[in-house]
């Protein structure tokens, strides 16, 4: 090998170290950058966490409302069954004594038409 030859060589391997040097610099800068991202991620899932632990429970809480209200509305049905009950039993007294009060006028008008 001559001198120009091992010059040469030597310049290469020189240069290609530098690329190396220059190249790793840049994987450890986006290294970093990755590593920023990922601990942002990661704030950002514990946020979503905490928001998803606060929604559960209120979804549970709405459910637990949701089946006191079912319950209400099953005694609300019942005590209007109740009161159509009554009502209609007050109406069917009402009716009759309503017959028997214009009988009773009818019959004394009767009377007095006849006396």
């Amino acid at each position: 090998m001559t001198e120009e030859d091992v010059e040469r060589t030597i310049r290469f391997l020189v240069e290609q170290q530098a690329q190396f040097i220059t190249d790793l610099q840049k994987l450890l800068d986006n290294q970093v950058r990755l590593m920023e991202a990922a601990l942002a991620s990661t704030g950002q899932i514990d946020r979503l966490v905490d928001m998803m632990e606060r929604l559960t429970d209120a979804v549970a809480r709405t459910d637990s409302r949701m089946a006191e209200l079912v319950e209400a509305e099953a005694r609300v049905d019942a005590r209007v069954s109740t009161l159509t009950q009554t009502v209609a039993g007050i109406v069917e007294r009402l009716h009759s004594l309503i017959l028997i009060v214009g009988k009773y006028i009818s019959e004394g008008r009767a009377h007095l038409t006849q006396g």
